[in-house]
This record gives C-alpha cells, structure tokens and sequence, in this order.
C-alpha cells in the first residue's frame, strides 16, 4: 500500500480533516530523530509536542486530550532515567492514543514486554506511519465522547493509512480516575485542613512505612512548604542548599541535578527537603511545580507531596498531579469548613471526588459515645465519607519528632504506627511495578 501524500488525508466526504498527533522529544539527538518521522506526516497535521519531564505532569492535567499518534524520541544518553518516566508516560496515554511509537537511535533496543502495541522503530531513516498497524483495544470502560463519533472520526483520519481489516477502530478512552476506588497511585498529596493536623507526622510515617514494607519500591517524599517545611527537623535531615538552587531556577534543574538534592532515607526511600530560606510563596510557579514533579516521578514508584496550610498559584498543579489528595482533619468544625471552602475555590475538575480521601487524626483510644454521630457530622459538613480514622499515638509522636527519630523507630508498637503500617500496605498494592527497560543505550 502506498503513502498518501501529505495533504491528501482526506474524509468520506472528500473534506480535509487534520491528523492529531502528540510529539515528546529529550534531547538534542531526539530532536533529529523527531523531525525525520515528522516529516511523514501530513502538512495539515496538528501536533503538541512535549519535553519529556513536563509530558506525565501535561497530560494528567489534560485528561480528556486524545490523540491519533503519540511519537516519542527519549534521549539515548541516559541510561537511569529514561526509561521510569518513559514508562510513565506511556502509561498515561495508554488509552489515549490510537497509535504509540518510540523512536530510537540506529542500533538500540528496547523491550517492553508488557507493552507490545507500543511500536519501536531505529532510524533514521524511519518507516512512514503508513506501513505500521493502528492497535486495536477492547475497552472494558466507557469512552469519553460517544463510541460512534470516536471511531468515524478517528478512521476517517487514517484513511487510506490502515489496512481494511483494521477498520473501525475500537474506541479510544481515559483511565480510569485513581484515588479511593483502587486505580494506580504513582502521586499522593497530603494536604492539612487546620493547624496541627498532623499532616507532616502522616506524609512522614506513611513514606517511611511503604519504604520498610517493600524494599523493591522507590518513594520520593517531598516537602512543598516554602516557608516553615518542618519534614527534614522531624527526619533529623539538614536542610540541602541545593534545593534553594532549584527553586531559584527550577527550568535549570535536569534529573540528574534533582537527584543530587535528595536525601537519602532509606535505600528507596529520598526526600527533597524545604529549602533553607524563607522564600515567597509565589517562588514557584504551577509550570515550575509541573516540571520538578516530572523529574520527582522520574527518580522514584511513587512521590508523596507534603503540602502547606496555604493556598498557593501552584497548589492546583499538584492537585491536578496526584492521584489521591488525603486531605488531614481533626474532628471539629474548623476541617469541615475548610473543605468546603477550599472546594468552592478550587473548580471540581480539579478536586473530583474520586481522588480526594479526607483522613481523620487523632482519634482516641476509647472513643466518647458521640464519637460516631460527630464523625457522620463532619462527613455530612465535608459532603464525602471519611476515608481514615488514625488513632492519637500520644505524646511520644509529638516527642519522636521533636528528637528527629521516626515513629517506627521511638514507637513501633504504637496504635498511630501501626495504622499507618496497615494504610501502606494498602496504598502499596496500588502503586504501578516500574520494571526495568533493558536495552542497548538503555
């Protein structure tokens, strides 16, 4: 079958309708890569085109983007990053692509043993799109636009590209949201609803027991307070200058430098502490947080953000980032309103309720009698059902932090460690297996 030429794409009806294709380049040598498949492609053709550390941050946030092609070029030259957020990517546009195609140096291989629709192509020269084959995916979920509008739109785009036998093709559609209903978690935000919540203690020992429980998961644990972040004191971790740096210049910072600022922990487990100084609050940007997250989700399985009490430009951004938002109360009238005033702020595409899970601190031993009739007072107050009840583990928490030791080393037989120990195991299970990438390059 031959090519058609770049401006004949053409309907049914004989009217031009464009091509939809999402580029991801990382390198200079991709960038070559890159312009020897496009030149393929229609001239009409409408494209995005990503870097790859802002790709999973974009198209998280883009969630009802589809595309006809995905192309990504990775860079050959790095042999450690590459391939996590390769996977990442890949992942989310699972079901958002008809057609996913990587391009490598002449070569260099790839393996994805899990992926085999995803097409691996060396060059340059590359082969023209018209010699690849479309997937075809059986979607157990319901499309986002109607099934008949997806599939003549999308095979009247390939027309004249994609063997009969392959048309229609099946509809494409998004993941499913990830949060309390038991989809991937690869970001979890923690959010306090009221001082002294206890937000920091929950990020702190939840990262903590998913490094103990599994030694074959990576967790980057990330304070996001600009101003009084109190995570690397409650770790007895000395505030890293480099981390200063990046905030001053995030754009600067490639994954290699991002690494360099992190605190080991544990052997999976690092944390990239609050910087040393005060900085405003508009010290960073949404775009900025975007792409520090890329390159947090590049390092680690799984990246849990410490938030602050405050409101900030970029707070939407790592709402719109996470896959579940624990949302830290105590069980009084303050969290209930401020839930509800922070979800009359913030748009409800951006705090759905499948990704937000509001936890309760603090619960006593032996509950008073109203105990339960306060909780369904506050879930009514909050409009959600509480997703967490962690026991109050007593002075020694507040002692534990005070000398910089970890709950599960100055208590482990503490009811609040335990429930944490009990909620990772939980949250480890829904966190996506980062498998290596083997390959030349790679």
């Amino acid at each position: 079958m031959t090519s058609p030429s770049r401006d004949s794409l053409l309907t049914s009806a004989g009217s031009s309708l464009p091509l939809r294709v999402c580029t991801i380049c990382d390198g200079v040598d991709a960038v070559i890569r890159l312009a020897s498949w496009l030149a393929h492609l229609p001239a009409n053709a409408e494209r995005v085109d990503l870097e790859l550390t802002d790709a999973v941050s974009w198209l998280t946030s883009q969630s009802a983007e589809t595309f006809d092609m995905l192309v990504i070029a990775p860079n050959a030259a790095r042999s450690e990053a590459t391939p996590r957020i390769l996977r990442a990517v890949l992942s989310e546009m699972g079901r958002r692509a008809a057609m996913q195609v990587i391009l490598l140096p002449a070569g260099a291989r790839l393996s994805l043993p899990d992926l085999p629709d995803v097409h691996i192509l060396n060059g340059p020269p590359f082969p023209a799109p018209s010699s690849l084959t479309q997937r075809r995916e059986i979607a157990e979920q319901p499309p986002i636009t109607p099934e008949a509008v997806v599939q003549s739109s999308l095979a009247r785009r390939f027309a004249g590209w994609i063997p009969a036998a392959l048309r229609p093709m099946a509809p494409v559609v998004r993941p499913s949201s990830a949060g309390p209903t038991g989809g991937p978690l690869r970001v979890i935000a923690v959010q306090p609803l009221c001082g002294g919540a206890g937000g920091t203690t929950f990020s702190a020992g939840l990262a903590i027991e998913l490094a103990e429980a599994n030694p074959a998961l990576t967790v980057c644990l990330m304070d996001l307070d600009l101003q009084f972040g109190s995570l690397a004191a409650g770790l007895a971790l000395v505030h890293e200058p480099r981390v200063l740096e990046t905030y001053r210049n995030p754009r600067a910072v490639d994954g290699d430098m991002f690494r360099q600022s992190l605190q080991s922990l544990r052997p999976n487990l690092s944390v990239f502490s609050a910087p040393p100084e005060v900085l405003p609050l508009d010290a960073l940007s949404g775009a900025d947080l975007q792409y520090l997250l890329g390159l947090a989700r590049d390092s680690a399985d799984l990246v849990i953000l410490d938030l602050s009490g405050s409101v900030t430009d970029w707070t939407e951004a790592a709402y719109l980032a996470a896959d579940r938002i624990c949302m830290i109360a105590r069980l009084d009238v303050r969290s209930a309103g401020n839930l509800k005033r922070l979800r009359s702020l913030v748009s409800p595409q951006v705090l759905p309720n499948e990704k937000l899970c509001p936890v309760v601190n603090f619960r006593p031993k032996r509950p008073p009698r109203e105990w339960a009739a306060r909780i369904h007072s506050l879930e009514s107050g909050m409009g959600l059902p509480v997703h967490l009840q962690l026991p109050d583990g007593g002075p020694v928490v507040s002692e534990a932090a005070d000398s910089g030791i970890a709950l599960i080393q100055a208590d482990p037989s503490s009811p609040l460690r335990l429930a944490l120990q009990a909620y990772a195991g939980e949250v480890a299970a829904l966190v996506p297996k980062q498998q290596r990438l083997q390959g030349s390059g790679f």
